[in-house]
Parts: structure tokens; C-alpha cells; sequence
């Protein structure tokens, strides 16, 4: 199941497209997508992250388990989301 994860990752299809034309329930998808976040191997180091340009003043991060809005500021907030 994780190559079509993977898949997904490129698709310009939203998740409701893609497990349609995959003929996949979207709670399956979504079980197995959570596994694939888990499944990559993490080594509790900090990731550095360019931005060529900013159109937004804010960020998505996808921590895992947590989705995480990080807002700029003054003053500066994150928001943490589990899923």
C-alpha cells in the first residue's frame, strides 16, 4: 500500500480523485498514509528548509501524527493538529 502513498504524493489529484480512480476507500487511504508517516525513519535532527519565495504567511508542517500551522508574526504562533 505504500506505493500508492507514495503515489498520491505526485498526483495533482486531491484524495477524494485519486482513491476514486484507485477504486480505494478514503479511510483506507488515510489509515495507510498515517503508516507510511510513521514508517519513515526519523532521526530526531533538525532539517534545514529553504523558501525561494513567500506568498503566504504561513506554513504547513507534517510532523508525523501532528500537522502543525506555524504562523509568522508579530507575534510568531504555531498551532498543533493531531490526526
Amino acid at each position: 500500500m505504500f506505493p500508492l502513498v507514495e503515489a498520491k504524493q505526485t498526483s495533482d489529484m486531491n484524495a477524494k480523485e485519486f482513491c476514486a480512480a484507485h477504486e480505494v476507500p478514503e479511510h483506507v487511504f488515510y489509515y495507510w498514509q498515517r503508516r507510511h508517516c510513521a514508517h519513515i525513519e526519523d532521526d530526531g535532527g533538525l532539517v534545514q528548509v529553504e523558501v525561494d519565495s513567500v506568498r503566504s504567511s504561513f506554513i504547513w508542517l507534517n510532523l508525523g501524527s501532528w500537522l502543525c500551522l506555524v504562523k509568522a508574526g508579530p507575534p510568531a504562533t504555531t498551532e498543533r493538529y493531531r490526526f
